[in-house]
Order: structure tokens, then sequence, then C-alpha cells
């Protein structure tokens, strides 16, 4: 366990999915409201949701040998996770930070900026030569942070949205990991 500021970050317990998929719904359902308002419908993103984010789906990809969970709680409440896929083969020597979602009343403080930090330590350990993530074209903020934090646009893919016919553009960005000697 790592203390990050006043909360604890660590590797996720089976018995964290819940809470897992209730930070995940919450967090996505803040950033991307507006947006699906603008482009589709509450129902549109109701059904997105309990598609990416059901108790079945967290359960499915948590039982994944290649994926890892980690989990920012503060006290008994959980602030934010993140999972990291890439582990199972160690001739793969890219680590992919599938998700990284903080309670919003948290964002802007430092902490995604540590949480980061740990991912590139656990690439590090894992002998992985890069970290590579997709980020939503309109998602300003995330991009902003994601490039003070080293991170480089490489490529751009069309994503889409579960439950509608709607494409969103992600970019797919890449950190290079120093080796320590």
């Amino acid at each position: 366990m790592t203390k990050i500021n006043n909360y604890h970050f660590r590797q996720a317990y089976y018995n964290d999915i819940e809470s897992i998929v209730e930070i995940a719904r919450k967090t996505f359902k803040e950033t991307y409201q507006e947006h699906f308002k603008k482009n589709f419908s509450e129902t549109a993103l109701e059904s997105y949701l309990n598609h990416a984010f059901s108790m079945q789906k967290i359960k499915s990809e948590y039982a994944d040998p290649n994926a890892k969970f980690y989990i920012l709680k503060q006290d008994q409440t959980t602030k934010g996770y993140c999972k990291l896929t890439g582990f199972q083969n160690p001739m793969i020597t890219t680590l992919m930070l599938d998700r990284i979602y903080l309670d919003k009343d948290i964002q802007g403080k430092g902490i995604g900026k540590e949480i980061l930090e740990h991912v590139l330590e656990i690439a590090q350990s894992e002998n992985k030569t890069k970290i590579k993530l997709h980020c939503w074209e309109d998602h300003t903020n995330s991009l902003i942070f994601y490039k003070k934090n080293g991170f480089q646009i490489i490529d751009k893919i069309k994503f889409q949205i579960e439950a509608t016919k709607y494409e969103d553009t992600d970019y797919v960005l890449e950190k290079t990991i120093k080796r320590n000697n």
C-alpha cells in the first residue's frame, strides 16, 4: 500500500469490485454526461454505463490474468482507480493504462500525477519500456495532463460508443520509460 496525501493506493482485491463499479460509473457519468446529452441521449449514456461498467464486466476484467486494478481510498471511501493491462506476456514491452478515473472532488490536486508515477514504477518493475493509453480527443484536460507528464500523441483511432451508431475519436498516447541502471 502506498500513501498519497490522505489517500491509500494499492492493488485492488476481489472484494473491491463493487466499489470499482460505483466509482467507474460515477466518474464516467460526471465526465461525459454533457457529451452524451449533446450527441445522443441520457438513455444512451445509461446503456453504455450498463455495458461497460456492469458488475459482470468488471469481474470479468478483474479475472483476466493480463490485467491489474489499483484502487485509491480515503478511509473506507473509494476515490478512484486505475486498470492496467500487459502483464501476461513478458515479450510485450508496453503496459497499457486502460483507465485512470478519479472522483471529481480530488481532480487537479496532484493525485493523478502521483498515481501516474506509481504506474511508471509498476511498468519498470515489469520490465516494460513504454506506457500507452487512449484519450478522447475532446477531453482537453486529460490531454494536457498526459502531455505534461511526458506522453506524446502517436496515433488516432475511432472508438465506437456502445449501444449507439456514433463514433468518437481517441488519441493514442505513449511514454517511453527510462531504464534504471
